[in-house]
């Protein structure tokens, strides 16, 4: 029979003991509390990527390649005390080069990453001949095919003897007029220069003439909210004017150069009619003779395609005709539809982009229409749903490139 120990409470050896055995007990308790709250907050833990499109697409000069600088972020949810959960953002940027036939990624290139470190702000401007023109806090070029920088701030200034320190730090100074030849941006003390983007010349800013001031203008209202950019309801061909409106009355009181490019949300029907223009010192009057709304459909908020960087009304020339953007619904969730018509508003193809009614940019090139924009109608940043879509204007065809590769 085995001999039980009792233990005498009031033994000075025996209080010590008791007390390590429960020193270690609560130890343990701790390390097990510890663990299990730890898997509770790797539970609590949540990461996913979003990708958006910053900036404007370049196409090559042969409309075969696009590329788009897309910006990857990581966002890590976790949960705090209390059950508070916060999220932590990283953003790396990419440079991503696409066959617009197929879609296929062709190469990407990281230029920044972790950009809220970094405080930094990036932005693509678009192409000139074979460079892309960014803002990565500072004025920067790539290559084209290759992907690799060119151009900085610091060769702008070795190669024209300029002072690396009138370049403006921050983009609001920088005025991008890349499809015209240059940029032109604003000094710390406050004198304005240009950047021959041909040529990468630095030299002292004239005044502008009339249609840089209103290119200017017209990007600064592109930002209000509900402003379209990417299209108008009218435009002029020969001796003929085509007009997208509710009714005649309305056809008759748009005039070019004081279009109204809001959302209407009703449909509009395409009217046509002869012109005459009357001088009278630096303005100019229309005078519409024949003027009638075509047959066929009508254009749910409708409004004829323009290429951003020609800031042109695009006419497609075989046959002659338009490409209409319109929504397909009132909703919230509406879509975007093109839909190529001739002359006659007879309807030659039709495509729902898959698009909300949120576009970008539209850049015509060759035989491709390239729109950008979200996929759902967001009024704010649309960075996670951005997609590209890119139309085969003879073939009336869509791919889609994906730019989460």
């Amino acid at each position: 029979m085995t001999k039980r120990t009792v233990l005498n409470k009031s033994n000075p050896d025996t209080i010590y003991y008791l007390a390590m055995k429960r020193n270690r007990i609560y130890h343990y308790f701790i390390i097990l509390l510890v663990a299990g709250f730890s898997t509770i907050i790797k539970g609590c833990t949540e990461s996913h990527y979003t990708y958006g499109i910053a900036g404007t697409q370049t196409i090559s000069a042969d409309g075969l390649y696009v590329c788009l600088l897309v910006a990857e972020t990581n966002g890590t949810t976790s949960q705090e005390n209390g059950g508070y959960r916060s999220t932590d953002y990283k953003s790396s940027y990419w440079l991503k080069l696409y066959e617009t036939a197929t879609g296929k990624l062709v190469r990407k290139k990281q230029i920044v990453s972790a950009a809220e470190n970094k405080n930094m702000q990036v932005h693509c401007y678009g192409g000139f001949g074979d460079k892309i023109w960014l803002y990565t806090n500072g004025i920067t070029a790539y290559n084209f095919s290759k992907l690799e920088e060119v151009v900085n701030e610091a060769k702008l200034a070795e190669q024209n003897r300029f002072d690396v320190n009138n370049f403006p730090d921050d983009p609001r100074f920088i005025d991008d007029m890349i499809t015209d030849g240059y940029i032109r941006f604003t000094s710390p003390n406050t004198a304005q220069y240009i950047i021959d983007v041909k040529t990468l010349k630095v030299t002292g800013a004239k005044e502008l003439p009339g249609i840089a001031v209103e290119k200017i203008n017209e990007k600064i209202r592109s930002q209000m909210a509900h402003h379209i950019s990417y299209g108008l309801r009218i435009d002029t061909s020969d001796s003929n004017i085509y007009i997208l409106a509710k009714d005649s009355v309305s056809a008759m009181n748009i005039y070019p150069g004081n279009s109204d490019n809001e959302p209407v949300n009703k449909r509009l029907y395409l009217f046509s009619g002869n012109f005459t223009i009357r001088q009278l010192g630096n303005h100019k009057f229309y005078d519409y003779m024949n003027m009638k709304m075509l047959p066929g459909a009508s254009y749910l908020n409708g409004i004829f395609l323009k290429d951003l960087g020609e800031n042109r009304v695009f006419q497609l020339t075989k046959p002659g005709g338009y490409l209409i953007l319109h929504n397909d619904s009132l909703t919230n969730e509406a879509g975007s539809i093109v839909t190529a018509i001739d002359k006659n508003n007879n309807m030659l193809w039709q495509i729902n982009t898959g698009l909300s009614t949120r576009i970008t940019n539209c850049s015509v090139k060759n035989k491709y229409c390239i729109l950008t924009g979200n996929r759902h109608y967001l009024l704010g940043p649309h960075i996670g749903s951005d997609m590209i879509c890119v139309i085969d204007l003879e073939s009336g065809k869509q791919t889609t490139p994906s730019i989460a590769e």
